[in-house]
């Protein structure tokens, strides 16, 4: 069974997931039971709420952030690998490697980068840019689609250069990442969202609760469009939808 849970943190998440863990664990108090949720300091606040505040017995529940659970996915698909398969993990690097990877690749000066003057631009101003990468990574914008509309005029001229710049750096981010098998926390999730329904490690436990201060992080959004999660928004104390 997997819920997705979203809405304003206080009161209405608290109080659905009081609901939720007296629930499950009324019946059998060892039923084992995963929370996810999107971040640290939300992780420290629900076991103090829960073991402190509220006094509940937590046998066998297990607290994650996302990043957390797709560490646990990758390393067992790792581990279940066959012996004879080559195949390269992926390595989460910092945002800062992306930076001197777009430093890089301006300066292999590829045709359709000049309308964004690369190599001028000032040390402080690369964080920036990969910013604007990621979110378009994040957005799951594909590159080779919007080049393809800017070479049939569906944009603004006076726009086009900076799109046909900053769409060829994006694709040529995402090309070297493969290249390199390196990507971001959420590279990874992305790879091991396919790996929850089957997952021996997921299958353990009777249930799954994601609890999401308003809105989704990346891997909640792919959880729920894969059908791994079902997603309910509270706006009153609302249960999570099932299934």
């Amino acid at each position: 069974m997997l819920k997705i849970v979203t809405g304003r943190y206080h009161p209405d998440l608290e109080a659905a997931l009081v609901e939720e863990v007296r629930s499950l664990k009324s019946a059998d108090p060892l039923v084992p039971l995963a929370i996810v949720v999107p971040s640290i300091p939300l992780k420290r606040r629900i076991k103090q709420f829960l073991c402190v505040e509220r006094q509940l017995a937590l046998l066998d529940v297990q607290f994650l952030t996302f990043h957390q659970l797709a560490l646990q996915l990758d390393n067992e698909r790792q581990t279940q690998q066959d012996a004879g398969e080559t195949a390269r993990p992926l390595e989460v690097v910092s945002d800062l490697f992306f930076e001197r990877l777009l430093s890089s690749i301006a300066r292999r000066k590829l045709p359709g980068l000049q309308g964004l003057d690369l190599s001028s631009l000032p040390p402080g101003a690369w964080p920036a840019l990969w910013t604007t990468m990621r979110d378009l990574r994040d957005a799951t914008v594909d590159p080779s689609g919007v080049l393809r509309a800017v070479a049939e005029g569906l944009f603004d001229p006076h726009e086009t250069p900076n799109l046909q710049a900053l769409f060829t750096l994006h694709a040529a981010v995402l090309e070297a990442g493969r290249a390199l098998h390196v990507g971001s926390a959420d590279d990874l999730a992305t790879a091991v969202v396919p790996l929850v329904p089957s997952s021996p490690w997921s299958s353990h436990f009777a249930d799954r609760l994601h609890l999401n201060e308003g809105g989704s992080v990346p891997f909640a959004q792919r959880l729920v469009a894969d059908g791994v999660f079902m997603a309910d928004s509270l706006g009153e104390a609302n249960s999570a939808t099932q299934r």
